[in-house]
């Protein structure tokens, strides 16, 4: 991946093999283990999938249809991704996740009494 990033920052919708900014989209859908393994590349990604974006409206209308919509896309599913990661990883924790024993068994006891 840092090879393409590489050629990312030169042309942020360089070719692959199949359209212009396929390798930004393969960038972009890079599994959750690289993104936990290489944190220091999300900025930089999150930056190239901007400025790509930001060119759509400099491309022949062909290449823009023909671009746009998977480069949307999968930025739209990163971006999710990181907001989940970001989520998942924020401290404290959800209100509803730091009950203490006591808190969840009194709600078990007062059940169970209800019942008889």
């Amino acid at each position: 991946m840092p090879l393409d990033i590489e050629q990312l920052q030169e042309d942020p919708l360089a070719e692959g093999a199949y359209f212009p900014g396929d390798l930004l989209v393969s960038l972009l859908g890079g599994k959750a283990e690289f993104w936990l393994a290489k944190p220091g590349l999300r900025d930089q990604t999150r930056a190239l999938a901007e400025r790509a974006i930001s060119l759509f409206p400099t491309m022949p209308d062909i290449a823009s249809q023909t671009v746009t919509k998977p480069v949307t896309r999968a930025y739209r599913a990163y971006e999710e991704f990181q907001r989940r990661q970001a989520e998942a990883t924020a401290w404290p924790p959800q209100r509803h996740r730091t009950q203490s024993w006591h808190q969840r068994s009194r709600r078990v006891d007062i059940a169970s009494t209800v019942d008889r």
